[in-house]
């Protein structure tokens, strides 16, 4: 049986990761922006929309949130500031946009799987 710790799952998952970045990276434009879309923009999520605002060459095109107030709300936020933004109730619908690069996750816990499994062959 092979035991594989903790820290060799880290580093073969780093090495998936930076490995599927890789190709994704040099296919994009140098002035082309990427476009993120945020799962989830309570706490977290709010957070995580704010620092990819601060990111130069990102740009937040969709939200995704099942409470439609908070998501209206937000929507509204980015209109205000004359950003569009493009606002889901569902995530599915969110993944079907071929616009969006990234799909960002912050989601309560147990949405991770389904969004990241979705996405993945979105």
């Amino acid at each position: 049986m092979n035991n594989l710790t903790r820290r060799d799952f880290v580093k073969s998952a780093a090495a998936v990761g930076a490995a599927m970045v890789i190709p994704f990276s040099k296919a994009r434009g140098a002035n082309e922006d990427i476009r993120v879309g945020v799962a989830g923009i309570r706490g977290r999520g709010d957070g995580l929309v704010n620092e990819f605002h601060d990111l130069e060459g990102v740009r937040v095109v969709a939200l995704c949130d099942i409470d439609s107030d908070v998501l209206d709300k937000r929507v509204k936020q980015f209109k205000e500031r004359n950003k569009q933004v493009v606002g889901y109730g569902d995530y599915r619908r969110m993944l079907e946009d071929k616009s969006i690069d990234i799909i960002a996750i912050a989601t309560p816990d147990h949405w991770h799987v389904p969004i990241a499994a979705t996405s993945v062959v979105a």
